[in-house]
């Protein structure tokens, strides 16, 4: 069983996009970053970054094809792009605490707002995608 090849051709090339964003990202921040950009200089996310971007590109495949496997990487990469970004929305929840309780003198949410978070909130389209083909899957 298979659904639409439009919906997973559509997906298939967001995916890539995503990917081919989060491929871009990855490297970068595990090079040292670049501070123009607000790209930080943080070895563990990059490598982080470049597994979801696997998840990401592995799925382009599957989705073109309008096979489920390619739902799964789909899904797999979206997940793991949610846990990433809310965890630097928590932690940028957690410095403006810290201000407003009086431990820091600064707060900047600009400087706090990495690129997993805009990733984020890129990646959520996705939940539209996976929502029409829930209808397929049963």
């Amino acid at each position: 069983m298979s659904f639409s090849r439009k919906i997973g051709k559509t997906a298939a090339v967001y995916a890539f996009i995503l990917g081919f964003l989060y491929l871009t990202i990855g490297p970068l921040e595990v090079a040292g970053g670049i501070e123009k950009y607000n790209i930080p200089a943080d070895f563990w996310t990059g490598l982080a970054l470049l597994v979801v971007a696997a998840n990401y590109l592995y799925a382009v495949k599957g989705l073109w094809r309008g096979e489920f496997k390619g739902i799964s990487f789909l899904f797999t990469g979206f997940i793991l792009s949610t846990v990433f970004g809310f965890i630097f929305i928590l932690l940028m929840g957690a410095d403006g605490l810290l201000y407003l309780l009086g431990e820091v003198e600064e707060f900047s949410p600009i400087a706090d707002f990495r690129p997993e978070i805009w990733l984020f909130i890129a990646s959520t389209p996705i939940t539209v995608f996976l929502l029409k083909i829930k209808r397929y899957m049963y």
